[in-house]
């Protein structure tokens, strides 16, 4: 039998069951391409961007704010120092309470 989409090349037939593999292949095939269509519907119902992993977020520590703090903490600064270098880093001015000295001592 002629091979109608490539003429002058004999069609081979297989024996021994091995359309029985293409068959196989051809069913992982659409499960595949119906799991990856399912996974993009979802993921844009959430509204989650394809290259995001929903992840928690983490608080950010800034280590020059912290050393600041420690060294205000420690009294190698004076609170209005402390204050500039907080506004400095993008801290905030956060408003330290006034340290209270007791009178008469």
């Amino acid at each position: 039998m002629p091979n109608r989409f490539f003429p002058g090349y004999p069609v081979r037939h297989f024996g021994g069951g091995v359309e029985v593999f293409h068959i196989i292949f051809m069913v992982l095939l659409f499960a595949a391409l119906a799991m990856l269509i399912v996974w993009l519907v979802t993921s844009f119902r959430r509204g989650q961007p394809l290259h995001e992993h929903a992840t928690p977020a983490r608080a950010t520590i800034d280590t020059a704010l912290q050393e600041a703090r420690l060294r205000y903490a420690r009294g190698e600064m004076s609170r209005e120092e402390f204050l500039q270098v907080s506004t400095d880093l993008g801290g905030g001015a956060h408003p330290l309470p006034e340290p209270h000295m007791p009178e008469g001592g």
